[in-house]
């Protein structure tokens, strides 16, 4: 193979920001805690447990049907509306007790820490903090007490239908699942699809990033490009942002998992 004839490797700067694109997006994802570190996307979001929404349906007031005596005080009679979440929710109750603190590095510096686990809390409203800080509702008291050992992680489906509880040594296989469980009766499509496939493109994404900045920088270095050279790395940066720009939209349709139609 003679290396002239091949019109690429006169401009060997500019075929290798190809390659190197191209090697990106094949290459392996590594270890979820490894990528979970480099990208904030793969992180949980925890609120404190005073953003837990109310677990108790609300009386609601109708008036009798009919028409009714004037001057008369009419009477009301009450039914119990659904209480209906507007996401799933998961909660991760802690202790401050000694006993309870080796499972609970163990969940910071592990589980916490596993790609697909943050990127599946992002479809949950996911709260956090002590039993003391539990609101005074007695649907959710009777819900998150109920166990013996911390920490201790609830996941709860929009209906309050489905409630998975998870204590003490938890791993991550044991949470993904419970989170599976829990969305697969909220949401309608395949949540373990969604979550690695917006696993892989945020891991390309983040690369292509990191491509089109170094083209950016080799453009603006300073140093004098031929006309066929320029035009060359011109034609591979309008690539990759295109690239970037589908890789873009794929990430927004990911994160818009539909939820099923449940009546409130």
């Amino acid at each position: 193979m003679v290396l002239s004839e091949n019109p690429e490797m006169k401009h060997p700067g500019v075929t290798f920001t190809l390659l190197l694109a191209g090697l990106f997006l094949a290459a392996p994802s590594g270890p979820p805690q490894r990528r979970r570190r480099r990208n904030p996307a793969f992180q949980i979001r925890f609120q404190s447990l005073s953003a837990l929404p109310s677990a108790t349906p609300k009386a609601e007031e109708e008036a009798p049907a009919g028409p009714g005596a004037e001057g008369k005080a009419r009477l009301s009679r009450t039914r119990k509306k659904k209480v209906l979440l507007p996401k799933p929710v998961l909660v991760y109750l802690s202790s401050p007790e000694p006993k309870a603190q080796k499972d609970q590095d163990y969940l910071r510096s592990l589980v916490f820490r596993d790609a697909r686990v943050g990127l599946g809390s992002h479809f949950f409203l996911c709260l956090r903090g002590g039993v003391g800080e539990i609101p005074d509702d007695p649907a959710w008291k009777k819900i998150l007490l109920k166990g013996k050992k911390f920490p201790r992680i609830v996941v709860v489906s929009r209906d309050f239908k489905v409630v998975v509880h998870l204590e003490g040594r938890i791993k991550s296989s044991n949470l993904l699942a419970a989170m599976k469980r829990v969305a697969s009766w909220d949401y309608r499509s395949s949540f373990q699809h969604y979550i690695s496939e917006l696993r892989k493109t945020i891991i390309q994404l983040d690369a292509l990033k990191k491509t089109y900045a170094w083209m950016e920088k080799v453009q603006h270095s300073g140093r004098e490009f031929k006309k066929p050279q320029l035009l060359r790395l011109r034609k591979s940066q309008k690539k990759v942002a295109e690239t970037i720009r589908k890789l873009q939209e794929k990430e927004r349709k990911l994160r818009a998992l539909k939820l099923k139609k449940k009546a409130g």
